[in-house]
């Protein structure tokens, strides 16, 4: 399901050409089963979310589209939280307190502005991951058939999403550019090894 990055249901493993003989039927007894795949911002599947039971069960099509609902709320809720982990302490302004002196309150206009440009990209990324990952449902026709104009309606959100996520990673890494890096320091660059390395960095891109 991982490689296929579609919904698995199984409505009874114990019949089941496949499944009857896994380790969640033979040790577990497992016999129902309803596995949806966790599909990143990235479009990589990581895993699953899955519901099971020892007893057959028939999952309707609305257990099938609340457990995919589920996989990508959490999914968006772990990777907002990951990445709020992994801002530097720099894009928040620091608060002292009375008894301490003001040396990291932002000594100019820019450089507030570039940290609340930093905060309000950061911000836009949950709700970008989650257009990304519900246009992903519906792409692997979890909610039914597609006409082909749907489906290409759907590729263009889906593309236009990670496209979305690119430019705030982009500004993102340009919030370090603030009035303390103003100055330019020089060095030696072997400009055949910095053309490959902007090559590879725009290949998945350009295809």
């Amino acid at each position: 399901m991982v490689e296929s990055q579609q919904t698995l249901y199984i409505e009874d493993a114990f019949t089941h050409s496949v499944f009857y003989n896994s380790i969640l039927v033979s040790h577990y007894t497992i016999r129902s089963y309803l596995g949806t795949p966790l599909i990143t911002a990235t479009g990589e599947c990581i895993g699953t979310l899955a519901v099971m039971d020892v007893l057959p069960r028939q999952f309707t099509n609305k257990d099938s589209e609340f457990l995919a609902l589920s996989a990508r709320w959490c999914l968006s809720e772990f990777e907002r939280n990951h990445g709020l982990k992994t801002q530097p302490e720099s894009a928040s302004i620091p608060t002292p307190s009375p008894s301490q002196s003001t040396p990291n309150v932002p000594k100019s206009t820019n450089e507030i502005k570039v940290q609340v440009l930093k905060t309000l990209t950061e911000q836009l990324r949950p709700p970008l991951t989650s257009v990304i990952g519900m246009a992903s449902v519906l792409g692997r026709e979890v909610y039914g058939d597609l006409t082909e104009k749907q489906k290409k309606y759907i590729e263009i959100i889906h593309n236009s999403g990670q496209n979305l996520i690119s430019l705030v990673d982009e500004i993102v890494s340009l919030g370090f550019l603030n009035d303390r890096d103003a100055a330019i320091n020089t060095a030696s660059v072997d400009i055949e090894m910095l053309c490959q390395q902007v090559i590879n960095s725009l290949t998945d891109t350009a295809k």
